[in-house]
């Protein structure tokens, strides 16, 4: 055999290392590490607000591989960006659509990732209403877009409407309590609380992941 140098990668999902001999990295499609300045317009993208997509699956997934096999680092993160948006979003959009006005959303959530981020946390925390924090989100130039902010805008949107509780053993109650939001330690509490608002009517379930069950 020969001796042969290769690129490790160490990929943050499921701990997998994949090794990429030196000599085929441009035939594999391996790209070269970008420069700080491109580094950045990476962020700018992946922070700045959804971009259309084709409505029909199959066109968009096609769409999306070629800007991928492109191997252009920004057209890379706007698939990114979109696909996280769509992904993200698609939890809590689905049990805004189920939920009457005044009803309950029961998000059942880890959360051992973190609460969403700073400015997702400060610009609820800071508002006096969730309307409000809606309002100021709503009113930014898209120029000054902040990471976290369509999430923001998505939860703000939903107080708008109904109540949400949020049941997670990881945070203290207050954390989400300055969100505008209640806090249960287990799913029985949580029910308990929301039939206290709203009886056994107009309670959507919605546990960990993008699948909504409502109840």
């Amino acid at each position: 055999g020969q001796k042969q140098k290769y690129y490790i990668m160490r990929m943050p999902v499921g701990d997998v290392q994949v090794m990429v001999p030196t000599d085929r990295a441009d035939k594999v499609g391996l790209r070269e590490v970008i420069q700080c300045e491109d580094a950045d317009r990476v962020l700018n993208v992946l922070s700045s607000e959804q971009t259309a997509m084709n409505a029909n699956w199959n066109k968009r997934y096609r769409e999306n591989m070629d800007r991928i096999k492109n191997g252009k680092i920004l057209e890379v993160a706007e698939v990114v960006k979109n696909l996280a948006h769509k992904s993200n979003d698609k939890g809590l959009s689905a049990g805004e659509a189920c939920v009457n006005p005044g009803g309950v959303i029961i998000i059942s959530s880890s959360c051992v990732d973190g609460h969403g981020g700073e400015f997702f946390y400060e610009i609820l925390a800071k508002a006096k209403t969730a309307k409000e924090a809606y309002d100021n989100i709503s009113g930014v130039d898209p120029s000054q877009t902040e990471f976290d902010q369509w999430e923001a805008q998505v939860l703000s949107r939903i107080l708008c409407k109904a109540n949400v509780i949020v049941v997670t053993k990881h945070y203290d109650s207050k954390l989400f309590t300055d969100m505008h939001m209640m806090h249960a330690y287990t799913l029985d509490e949580a029910l308990a609380k929301a039939e206290e608002l709203v009886g056994k009517k107009d309670i959507t379930l919605i546990p960990d992941g993008i699948a909504v069950i409502v109840k």
